[in-house]
């Protein structure tokens, strides 16, 4: 075997090797590769053999292995060049090769770490220079500790060239700045040189030629004489004139666009040139791969029938609504190729899986242990429909929900759910259990925002009652409640689990009286929101507020054990043991109230993998009566931080919170283990 094809199987064989020792490691039976950097002191032997990774495992399409050296010594020195070190300078030598070992010496002058102290513009007279800077995420005077990296440099005069020519200066230049060192050569001042040209504008607005004069007169082209000439204008006046002609029912219009030559005022005439093609039909609707889910349900989810006119806007409705459905996990619809007027709008699936059985450990605080387990089935006879058998178990609660729901109930767009449940939940106070059924009609108002209207009947038995307050609760140790309930989520948040931006917004109003079959008569309202900001790669703010209010009317006096609020606890105010804060009786067992109010701030930050810490403060506060519900005589708090290790079903989290002013019987500290967030 050749020398130099001794050497690359070697090296390739090593780097293919997977060891403690580093990213080249030594494979079973091969030379051993010895890499070694003098004058390198700035980064770890471990992170310049990565570096040189993808260099030497091109080794094997290499007829001289110097040569493979080199190249990697070039990019040893655009790694440190990345990292600051601008005047870096790498040599490599192969210094022996034989069957045992491979030894290779990169010799390192890695020169002065520069900063970059002052950064200006000049040239600049129609965009001032901070919005510039702020257009390349740079800062005049940076406040934290910039590098000179003129590999980004270069990429932040392109992006305020962009910054210009979105603005209509098509011409603009900025061309490698100018460094600056100062004498100590570990300061550079950086200056950017702008040649602005002209702003390019139109003389009036763009002129549609050929095509259909009444498809002509609906198209709005959203631009006004005088607006800028930006790279992006042309193309979003052929989408928009596109976009009209496909929804008026013209698959096949092609649209040109001519500019003029710009004027002495640098101003430039557009010209749309279209050709329609023929207004299509729908001829049939074809439906294909879909072997468990039934034609006709497709169909009821595709709202383009046989003889309407094609139109776009109704194909991407289509698509939404077949994912939205969850059937398939692939989605195609096209018209078939064809010159007629007449032509079948093909629509291709690919199934998911319909049935699924889970089963979720997880912890609480105060639960303990528990498991979330089911069954369900999401196209039951092939028609979308749903049904599921969900529980929990845990060593202070139990539930279990057996439920159906039609997602598209009587072909229209509401989906109506049937359920029926029961909970046993051990509370701090007494023992509860509710068996009772829900009919619910829901409909999604816009992406991401749902509506519901729910009637839901229940009995709420409680038992074991340890309490000596003055109100006896026994004479509702079993009520009959029957409500009406109308409820709103919004949910733009990014992630439903490790969610790092957007908000999330629950309302719930509910009404129970005698009049549908109700023993407590009652108005209730809660409120949820939440906010969330990504502040920068890894550090994110949270804030939410959380408020319910039970007002009792008619026949009922006194709102009953099982229907009041409580606060504190591991999700509210995270000083507290579950249901602990507020009003207690006589021997310090928690009473509850009418109203409650939670706000929490936190924010979280990304340590390292899988870890987040977190830093957070919650206040809140629990009303004996409603109207005390906006009195704040007796806030608590909590002040704690906590740690998480993110899994997909979410964190699990470890928060440690501190009571500021604990009144007595109150803990000082507090902690709490759990899965999922707090908020």
């Amino acid at each position: 075997m050749k020398f130099q094809s001794l050497v690359a199987l070697a090296l390739v064989a090593l780097l293919a090797a997977c060891s403690s020792t580093g990213p080249l490691a030594r494979l079973s039976g091969g030379p051993k590769l010895e890499l070694s950097f003098p004058g390198a002191t700035r980064f770890t032997t471990r992170d310049l053999e990565r570096a040189l990774a993808l260099d030497l495992a091109e080794l094997p399409e290499r007829a001289n292995p110097r040569s493979a050296l080199e190249d990697a010594a070039y990019t040893l020195v655009e790694f440190y060049r990345d990292a600051g070190y601008p005047s870096c300078k790498v040599e490599a030598r192969l210094l022996d090769a034989t069957k045992a070992r491979i030894v290779a010496e990169f010799r390192v002058d890695e020169g002065l770490r520069v900063r970059v102290e002052r950064i200006d513009v000049d040239g600049n007279s129609r965009v001032r220079e901070v919005e510039l800077l702020e257009s390349a995420g740079l800062e005049a005077r940076p406040r934290t500790s910039m590098w000179l990296v003129e590999r980004e440099l270069q990429l932040a005069a392109d992006s305020m060239a962009a910054h210009y020519a979105a603005r209509g200066y098509l011409d603009v230049r900025i061309a490698a700045p100018d460094i600056t060192l100062d004498g100590t050569r570990s300061i550079a001042a950086v200056r950017f040189h702008v040649e602005e040209g002209p702003r390019y504008t139109l003389i009036d607005v763009p002129v549609l030629s050929g095509g259909v004069p009444e498809v002509n007169a609906r198209v709005d082209l959203g631009v006004a004489a005088g607006r800028p000439l930006t790279p992006r204008l042309p193309l979003d006046l052929r989408a928009r004139v596109t976009e009209s002609y496909e929804s008026a029912g013209y698959p096949d219009v092609s649209v040109e666009l001519e500019e003029t030559p710009p004027d002495a005022q640098a101003r430039v005439a557009i010209k749309l040139a279209i050709v329609a093609g023929p207004q299509v039909r729908i001829g049939e609707v074809r439906v294909t791969g879909n072997e468990k889910t039934r034609t006709a349900h497709v169909l009821e989810l595709v709202t383009l029938r046989k003889g309407d006119v094609y139109d776009v806007r109704e194909i991407r409705e289509s698509f939404r609504q077949l994912y939205k459905s969850g059937l398939f996990r692939r989605v195609d619809l096209q018209l078939e190729r064809s010159a007629e007027n007449e032509r079948a709008l093909v629509v291709t699936l690919e199934e998911t899986i319909s049935t699924e059985l889970f089963l979720e450990p997880g912890y609480g605080s105060y639960e303990g242990l528990r498991a979330l387990g089911g069954a369900r089935e999401t196209n039951l006879f092939g028609s979308g429909l749903t049904v599921s058998l969900d529980g929990m178990v845990a060593e202070r609660a139990s539930r279990a929900v057996a439920g159906v729901s039609e997602p598209r109930f009587l072909g229209s767009r509401y989906e109506l759910g049937l359920s029926l449940f029961q909970e046993l939940r051990d509370e701090p106070a007494y023992d509860k259990e509710e068996v009772g059924g829900a009919v619910t009609l829901s409909r999604e108002l816009a992406p991401r925002l749902r509506a519901a209207l729910e009637y839901r009947y229940r009995n709420s038995r409680i038992n074991n009652i340890d309490l000596t307050a003055t109100v006896d609760p026994a004479t509702f140790d079993s009520v009959d409640i029957s409500s009406v309930a109308l409820g709103t989520i919004s949910d733009q948040r990014d992630s439903v689990f490790v969610p790092t931006g957007g908000n999330l917004l629950r309302l719930r109003l509910e009404y129970a009286a005698s009049a549908i079959g109700s023993e407590l008569e009652f108005f209730r309202t809660q409120l949820t929101e939440t906010w969330l900001k990504s502040l920068r790669d890894g550090t994110v703010l949270a804030v939410s507020w959380r408020g319910g209010l039970i007002v009792p009317f008619g026949s009922t006096d006194v709102i009953p054990l099982q229907e009041r609020w409580f606060n504190g606890g591991e999700n509210t105010v995270r000083s507290f043991r579950e249901d602990e804060l507020g009003p207690k009786d006589a021997s310090g067992v928690p009473t509850g109230g009418e109203g409650f109010q939670v706000l929490s701030l936190e924010l979280r930050q990304r340590i390292k993998g899988a870890f987040e810490g977190a830093a957070f403060w919650d206040a809140g506060t629990l009303a004996q009566q409603a109207e005390d519900f906006w009195r704040y005589d007796d806030v608590s708090h909590a002040l704690g931080v906590g740690l998480r290790y993110v899994l997909p079903i979410g964190p699990l989290r470890l928060d440690s919170a501190w009571n500021p002013s604990p009144a007595d019987g109150e803990d000082r500290w507090r902690a709490h283990f759990s899965i999922g967030m707090a908020f």
